[in-house]
């Protein structure tokens, strides 16, 4: 079941793929940066300032 054959880069391919993984850090960067934001939002919405 073990191929040993090289196995060839495709440069379009690693292009691809690198800019899908940045665009997902790009997306997971802000999702959680506006999630951040959310839960600071509810904090100082619903929790009383003299807590």
């Amino acid at each position: 079941m073990n191929h040993h054959s090289p196995i060839e880069d495709d440069p379009q391919q690693l292009q691809h793929a690198n800019d899908l993984w940045r665009s997902f850090l790009h997306k997971s960067k802000i999702s959680i940066f506006l999630i951040v934001l959310v839960v600071i939002g509810l904090a100082l919405a619903f929790v009383p300032a003299g807590s």
